[in-house]
């Protein structure tokens, strides 16, 4: 009771109007001086209870005391009629700004003085962040819902207030994992900026935001952009959705070490450049860079750059209105030199053609043409290798395989870092083993050569012959 009587002892008498001083449900009567003047008896103790429970209007200051304004009887800075006080520290009524309206509000856990109000005012509820008593400037209301049209929902640059998710310890913004946001046309969005800002990073430590957005004025396309590591920018958007066929639609998607978009199975899609950032279209047979088969873009306009299957991956057929057409510039070729006629002579006169049928051919047709192993045996012979014929290939034997490689992530729920494994397609090589091929385009040159040769030995040998045949007229 001595505390009851000291919470009352020092209520200054401007704060309570006569005409309400006085019993108040039985409890205690106040004197025109403000002080106490009367104890509750026994029975009336049950009018405040200790232990919690409702208060039927057994206290009213007015929100004149804490800096409102208004007709007293309109509002009040704390009124407990009718309401239950259950985990709330503070029930406030009264605009902070000092319209006649009324609110709840919340203490705040990290600063005692300060509230988290939510009122309404003519069909718009608002929340006020951090609002202290005869504190100015008072925070900023925020619109939350409104009966009216164009407003925000929420201020995604607040990113205090749209927190899903913070990391253990003191709150910090870069600690913020997860957040949203919700912005509409205004000067500071720009003209035709209509859309939702979600704000999300994975690892605390990268402090990567990234955002989404809508923009519906004159073009409809949907894009993104990241937040620098060092939290003072942001990257350029990018599109990656448009209705508009003209409009420049650009992605990038970093899936571990390789910066494209990838479709793991039977092949890979890959979209952008490879490790060796050359190529912009890349369809993959396997793992490898080398095992590329289908790359139709170059690096920086290089030629030389382009592949249609490769040792592994071959195409099966290929059909064109023209043939082939190879790079013959003598600008681009060095240590030009002219074929040797008898070790040309040499070379072909060592062949082998042959007739074959594939093994894996479907309809059993036979074929003409070389063996590359013969031509293999065939180079010690001339005393040659591989390096002095560039039709003769032989190239590894690779083979695909998954690997699992381990990796770090983030749980959504916990914000605990954990160790997964993921299937990750790689590509070997099979020792011992090779896939043997043959330019035959390379051997047009030695064929051209011989023929040249037997055609000034055919000349030489029919000028004999005439020579022979006019002496024997001659006698």
């Amino acid at each position: 009771m001595n505390d009851f009587n000291t919470a009352f002892a020092n209520i200054d008498e401007k704060a309570i109007p006569n005409d309400e001083k006085g019993a108040a449900n039985g409890v205690a009567t106040l004197n025109s001086s403000g002080k106490l003047a009367q104890m509750p008896s026994a029975s009336d103790v049950g009018a405040l209870p200790i232990t919690g429970g409702e208060m039927q209007g057994a206290l009213k200051l007015k929100a004149n005391q804490y800096g409102g304004s208004g007709p007293a009887d309109e509002k009040y800075a704390l009124d407990c009629q009718n309401s239950n006080i259950v985990n709330v520290n503070r029930i406030l009524t009264a605009d902070p700004a000092g319209s006649a309206s009324e609110g709840w509000g919340f203490q705040r856990e990290d600063d005692p003085d300060a509230y988290d109000v939510i009122w309404a005012s003519n069909g718009t509820l608002y929340f006020t962040p951090g609002f202290k008593y005869n504190t100015p400037p008072y925070p900023a209301n925020q619109r939350v819902l409104a009966t009216t049209d164009n407003i925000a929902l929420t201020n995604y640059l607040r990113q205090e207030y749209n927190k899903l998710k913070e990391s253990e310890g003191t709150p910090t913004l870069n600690d913020i994992i997860n957040g949203f946001g919700f912005c509409y046309n205004d000067s500071s969005n720009g003209a035709g900026l209509d859309g939702t800002y979600l704000t999300v990073s994975g690892m605390l430590d990268n402090k990567y935001r990234l955002q989404l957005l809508g923009q519906y004025n004159g073009s409809n396309w949907l894009a993104y952009r990241t937040r620098n590591g060092d939290e003072q920018s942001w990257n350029p958007w990018h599109k990656v959705l448009t209705d508009n066929i003209n409009a420049a639609i650009s992605a990038r998607h970093q899936y571990t070490s390789s910066s494209y978009p990838q479709i793991y199975g039977n092949g890979i899609l890959q979209l952008g450049g490879d490790s060796r950032n050359e190529y912009g279209v890349v369809l993959r047979s396997n793992g490898t860079d080398e095992a590329n088969a289908f790359r139709p873009s170059v690096n920086a306009g290089t030629t030389g750059h382009l592949y249609l299957g490769v040792a592994n991956q071959k195409w099966r057929a290929v059909f064109a209105q023209n043939g082939t057409i190879q790079t013959s510039d003598r600008n681009a070729k060095h240590d030009i030199t002219d074929l040797d006629p008898e070790k040309i002579t040499a070379f072909i006169m060592g062949l082998k053609p042959s007739s074959y049928v594939f093994n894996d051919a479907d309809s059993g047709r036979t074929h003409w043409g070389l063996i590359s192993q013969d031509i293999e045996e065939l180079f010690p012979q001339l005393g040659m290798t591989s390096m002095d014929f560039a039709g003769f290939i032989k190239s590894p034997k690779t083979e695909d395989y998954y690997e699992d490689v381990p990796e770090t992530v983030t749980d959504e729920e916990t914000g605990e870092e954990k160790t997964v494994t993921r299937k990750e397609l790689k590509t070997r090589t099979v020792e011992g083993e090779y896939i043997y091929s043959l330019r035959y385009d390379e051997f047009i040159a030695p064929l051209i050569c011989m023929v040249q040769r037997q055609q000034r030995q055919i000349e030489y040998l029919e000028r004999r012959l005439s020579a022979s045949e006019s002496k024997e007229e001659a006698k």
